[in-house]
Formats: structure tokens, C-alpha cells, sequence
């Protein structure tokens, strides 16, 4: 083999590996969005590095999350989850006469049916502001204001790493909550 061969060989290789680490570099920066991702989720096929809005729970089913590190993905329960109210959705609510309010103060995390495991936590997708509000006053009748909308990002869920200075903010969206489809009872063709 001729010297120019090897030296379109070794050149060819260095530029894919020079493409490979620069794709590297796009998928853990967010295309440049954000720094460099070195604690990120899963859910499900999408990765979740950053600040998330609008994200919506599978209502139907658990909700998993699976925690990594880029660099040291054998870390075990090396994370913190919490969720609390969103302080753009104020309002005030009434449960049995008396008024309270619903802010970004409130820690509403063991009213979510979180389960954590080592490597991943799990979030039950039935709730809607209402169940969460009843679940924190033991089942009470909550009375929510006449205005306030079903659709909207009520709760910001914070997922921190405990090992290092990093954090994922995911603002959790709640939709109306789907009865069924009726069909008629006879299909005429």
C-alpha cells in the first residue's frame, strides 16, 4: 500500500472521529441550547437535559424516568425529586370554608405518588389540580376558582442530582381528562 493510500486512510478516520466527537458535544449541549449535559432523564425515547415546558404525563399509565449521568452512569440514588406549585398559576381555593392559596411556595411532592427506584422514579399520570389539592387537604372538597383553566402548567417538577451542582426543571402540564368516545348503539350501512 502507498504512503498517499495510508495517508487517505488516516485522514478519513480522523475526520470521522472528529464528526463523531462534534455530534458528541451537539447531543449533550441541546445543539448548543444549554452547557454541557453531565445529568440528564429519560422518558421513554426522548432525553430531557434542560428546562422542559409544557411537558404532559401519560394519564393511563406510570410515568417513567430514567436519571443518568454522562460520565458515571453507575451512581445510585444519587438524585432528589420535587414538585411544587408554579407561581404563574396563582389563585386562591376554599376547602371547607377557609382559603388558602396555591404558589410556588407550596412543596406538593407527596401528593404525587412518586416512586423511586436506584437508577429511575416513577410518577402515577392521574391527577389534575383538583386531586392533588384534595389529597393535601385528606380527601376534603376542594372549591377551585370559576376561571381557572383545566389545560396549564400548574406544578414544576425539579429533579437534582445530589452529587454535583445540577438540576432539570419540568413544568407539568395537566390536560381535562378524557371521558371515552360513545358510539351509537346501531351503525347503519
Amino acid at each position: 500500500m502507498s504512503s498517499n493510500v495510508k495517508t487517505i486512510i488516516v485522514a478519513i478516520i480522523s475526520l470521522l472521529l472528529l464528526v463523531g466527537a462534534l455530534g458528541l458535544i451537539i447531543y449533550f449541549t441541546g445543539g448548543g441550547t444549554h452547557d454541557f449535559a453531565t445529568f440528564y432523564l429519560t422518558y421513554g425515547d426522548q432525553s430531557i437535559m434542560d428546562t422542559t415546558s409544557g411537558f404532559v404525563l401519560n394519564h393511563y399509565d406510570e410515568n417513567r424516568f430514567d436519571v443518568h449521568y454522562t460520565f458515571d452512569d453507575k451512581k445510585k440514588n444519587a438524585y432528589d425529586v420535587e414538585i411544587k406549585g408554579n407561581d404563574e398559576y396563582s389563585f386562591t381555593y376554599t376547602v371547607d370554608g377557609e382559603e388558602y392559596e396555591f404558589d410556588g411556595d407550596l412543596d406538593l411532592t407527596k401528593y404525587f405518588n412518586i416512586t423511586k427506584d436506584e437508577t429511575f422514579f416513577t410518577i402515577d399520570g392521574k391527577f389534575n389540580i383538583n386531586s392533588i389539592l384534595m389529597a393535601r387537604h385528606n380527601g376534603a372538597e376542594v372549591v377551585l376558582p370559576e376561571n381557572l383553566p383545566e389545560h396549564a402548567e400548574y406544578f414544576i417538577m425539579t429533579v437534582k442530582s445530589t452529587t454535583q451542582d445540577s438540576k432539570i426543571v419540568i413544568y407539568l402540564a395537566t390536560v381535562p381528562e378524557l371521558e371515552g368516545i360513545g358510539l351509537p348503539e346501531e351503525i347503519l350501512f
